[in-house]
């Protein structure tokens, strides 16, 4: 049987197995793993500056990441060097450290740096007054990830720089507030649905008059032009403009005619005459004489029929004292 010398660790063996020395070998490593973080003194880490536990090697398709305090989910594989060894998150203006070549946000690096004063430490292989430059490529290949939208309905895939802008322009499945109310929150898709026939707050125009509501360009100043905003909407259409619309149909308050409509100018004019409104009560003809009479100028003719004498006594009268006052 052939016997075998093996020292490990100060100490020599005789085995007769292969296999048993193997064995053997790796319990004094795990034994002298063991002594080492028992007597390793270790420095403290400044607060949120621990990186301690590695972030995995890569992440697969489909995996939510964070950056910038927000989730994406990646449509290709991530490596672990673009993740920021203190925060684990997608490194934001990412720097890599000179002593170990670790990836590192430059909040984080700010942070770690000035957890220590001036013996500040790597957060990765603690050496002391460690040293970091940005890293443009890690840069440029973290804002060309290709990600997913967050919204799993929407099937948009593009470069992460560019979700941000899809999400608050683009994306029908993003939840949007009515920039006309201020009150309705609903899908985009909806939401443009909303605004359009729904919203109490959406420019009209009323069919009267013509006068309607949004944005138009103002050429009364031919130097500085500007952008007017109208405020006719459906709300005030029916809550205020009706009540000063020139067109507006309207009824004569004297209810004349039942099935007789005048817009609103229209009607105005119908009041002021003496004689288009039938049920206006009016002064006599002969009031400039002296008759005290109002009647409805419907019921007028029989008025003057009736009081033909008491006319002529009156203007008899005023004759009267008109030739005095000439030969005075």
């Amino acid at each position: 049987e052939l016997v075998k010398h093996f020292s490990f660790g100060g100490v020599t063996s005789l085995v007769s197995d292969d296999n048993v020395a193997q064995v053997e070998c790796d319990r004094r490593k795990d034994v002298f793993r063991q002594f080492l973080v028992e007597h390793t003194i270790n420095e403290p880490s400044p607060p949120g500056c621990d990186a301690s536990d590695e972030p995995p090697s890569e992440k697969p398709i489909g995996t939510e990441i964070t950056f910038k305090g927000k989730d994406y989910i990646v449509a290709e594989a991530v490596e672990d060097w673009f993740q920021c060894i203190i925060c684990h998150e997608l490194a934001n203006e990412p720097r890599v450290t000179t002593c170990c070549a670790k990836t590192i946000c430059t909040a984080c690096n700010r942070k770690c740096q000035s957890g220590f004063g001036r013996n500040y430490q790597c957060p990765s292989c603690r050496q002391v007054d460690y040293r970091s430059t940005e890293d443009p490529r890690a840069r440029q290949r973290i804002l060309t990830l290709m990600t997913y939208c967050s919204n799993v309905e929407c099937q948009w895939k593009g470069f992460l720089k560019d979700l941000d802008s899809h999400i608050s322009k683009e994306c029908p499945f993003e939840k949007v507030l009515c920039q006309q109310c201020g009150q309705v929150t609903a899908l985009r898709s909806v939401i443009e649905t909303h605004m359009k026939n729904d919203c109490e707050e959406r420019p009209v125009k009323c069919l009267r008059c013509g006068i309607k509501g949004g944005l138009f360009l103002d050429v009364s100043n031919l130097t500085h032009s500007a952008i007017i905003h109208s405020t006719l909407t459906h709300s005030t259409l029916v809550n205020e403009h009706y009540k000063t619309c020139p067109k507006w149909p309207m009824r004569c308050p004297n209810r004349c005619d039942p099935q007789l409509t005048f817009t609103r100018d229209g009607l105005q004019e119908h009041l002021a005459s003496d004689t288009e409104c039938p049920e206006k009560e009016i002064d006599c003809q002969f009031a400039s004489v002296g008759c005290k009479e109002k009647r409805k100028l419907r019921y007028m003719d029989e008025h003057i029929q009736e009081t033909t004498s008491e006319h002529l006594t009156l203007l008899m009268e005023i004759t009267y004292d008109l030739r005095m006052l000439i030969l005075l």
